[in-house]
């Protein structure tokens, strides 16, 4: 999954405990937290 400015690499079933796990994680590397990949997408997305 490719935002504008960031990246985030996800192996896990959309809208999975782990799939959210792990945006929680990709962000936290770039100091942003969302609960959600939606609103981790949405932030990569401007």
């Amino acid at each position: 999954l490719t935002g504008d400015g960031c990246e985030l690499i996800v192996v896990a079933p959309p809208g999975s405990s782990a799939a959210r796990l792990l945006g929680l994680v990709a962000l936290s590397e770039i100091g942003e937290v969302r609960p959600s990949l939606a609103e981790a997408l949405q932030t990569c997305s401007g």
